[in-house]
């Protein structure tokens, strides 16, 4: 049974598309909390417990998508049924999966755009010197002043998903190919000129051991719960990105290869930034944190107060501007592909769409750091609710059916005729890693995510 082709374009090669698939992988998420993880966790322990579930859950479910992607091609609901009638015995009733993977890419899109709009509004603050040798009453009082102002707030974050929407809107690869490629080119450039900076004006040695050095005492199985969390949402699983990056991959494209690279780049990305934003914070006698404290509070107290530190400063939050723009539009993909087809609109016009209906979700997000931060349910504000839903709930649910539905539902034929030329050895790796360690790590993800391990903790 041969793949489909693509009527939507490919790729422009193998090259191209482990770039691109980097750049929706490497986001602030990562950056910003993986890090933090491994010295919580007991360092180069947590980073072992990673990696392995990198390679043994992230990586086929990272194939596993693709591969559906590659044989469903880009419209993700339509694609499902098509899905269903092909595998003969698979029910119509894992067409949902497609909707929980859309609804979280919009979800997660939303509180991107505006954690990345304040990301633009910091890259004036540190160019003006604003950011120079502050202390920490100074630094919050900036980041408040910035998040507390609806009106900066909604400038930024209008202006972020404007630049995602014209990107997007300009085709595969003009748009997703092109934009993504610069994004990342422009990401790792600036990345190692922060290395450079943090090598001469930090404290490496303690970052890296901070990072590496081994203590097992300190993982536990919350830590390894932890790792593997970290490891799917790390490589953009459940989003519908990689489902709907994969429509547009040539039936020779390798990709096990394929997936090594992305993953490869990813925690390379991660890790660097983590040694380099660490050597500065015990530098200057910080202690670590993570998410929005480490990026606009601690990041700026950590840079030494010399003239090279504003175009230090300036260059770090353009890294994270280009980090989120490049995962932006891979979340506006599977979304404008389903608009096109769906209802035979240009792209245009569905990404015009898609970047108003995650516009508005994020006004909800901004505005839960002012007046609506005591709007809370079950004691979470509307930023803590689209978190919370994404990483904790959609994301895990998602992935764990689509593990199921490849490694257990599809028929052999189908699966096969998806993973294409590639050799049957990694097709025999990749397909036992996926049903056995993959299925129940994610199993028991789900459960953790839940809250239910730690119910099972209390009563034991």
């Amino acid at each position: 049974m041969p793949i489909r082709e693509s009527i939507y374009g490919y790729w422009s090669s193998p090259r191209a598309f482990v770039w691109v698939c980097a750049g929706a992988t490497i986001g602030i998420g990562n950056m910003a909390r993986l890090p933090w993880l491994a010295g919580q966790y007991g360092g180069g322990a947590f980073l072992i417990a990673y990696l392995l579930a990198l390679c043994l859950i992230a990586l086929p479910m990272l194939i596993a998508e693709w591969l559906v992607g590659r044989w469903t091609r880009p419209d993700l609901l339509s694609g499902f049924e098509r899905l269903a009638q092909d595998a003969g015995g698979m029910r119509r009733g894992w067409k949902p999966l497609a909707v929980l993977a859309l609804l979280s890419a919009l979800l997660t899109l939303a509180y991107y755009s505006v954690v990345a709009g304040w990301s633009v509004g910091y890259i004036f603050r540190a160019a003006s010197g604003e950011l120079l040798a502050v202390d920490a009453g100074h630094s919050r009082d900036v980041f408040l002043g910035l998040v507390r102002d609806p009106e900066r707030s909604l400038a930024w974050h209008t202006i972020f998903q404007l630049a995602a929407c014209i990107i997007v809107s300009q085709g595969l690869r003009e748009g997703l190919e092109r934009g993504g490629r610069y994004l990342l080119g422009a990401a790792f450039l600036l990345l190692l000129c922060l290395m450079a900076y943090a090598a001469r004006h930090g404290d490496v040695g303690a970052a890296l051991h901070y990072l590496f050095a081994v203590d097992f005492s300190r993982l536990g199985w919350r830590g390894a719960m932890e790792a593997m969390q970290q490891a799917v949402f790390s490589v953009s699983l459940g989003l519908g990105v990689m489902l709907a990056y994969g429509g547009y991959l040539h039936k020779e494209t390798r990709l096990m290869r394929a997936a090594v690279s992305v993953i490869a780049l990813d925690t390379f990305f991660a890790l660097g930034a983590g040694v380099a934003i660490n050597a500065l914070l015990f530098g200057a006698g910080l202690s670590p944190v993570s998410g929005l404290a480490l990026l606009f509070q601690a990041v700026p107290m950590a840079l030494p107060g010399i003239p090279m530190s504003i175009i230090v400063a300036t260059g770090f939050y353009m890294l994270v501007v280009a980090i989120t723009l490049a995962s932006a539009i891979a979340l506006m993909e599977p979304l404008v592909a389903w608009l096109m087809i769906r209802y035979r609109v240009p792209r245009t016009s569905a990404a015009t769409a898609v970047a108003m209906v995650a516009w508005f979700l994020g006004i909800g997000a901004m505005l839960s750091f002012g007046v609506l931060d005591d709007a809370r349910l079950a004691g979470r504000n509307p930023f803590e609710w689209m978190q919370w839903l994404t990483a904790r709930l959609l994301i895990p649910v998602g992935v764990l059916l689509s593990c199921i539905a490849v490694g257990r539902v599809l028929p052999l034929h189908v699966i096969e005729a998806g993973w294409g030329s590639e050799r049957l050895t990694m097709f025999r790796v990749w397909r036992q890693l996926l049903r056995f360690p993959a299925r129940i790590g994610l199993a028991a993800l789900l459960l953790y995510t839940l809250g239910l391990l730690d119910r099972l903790e209390q009563l034991w």
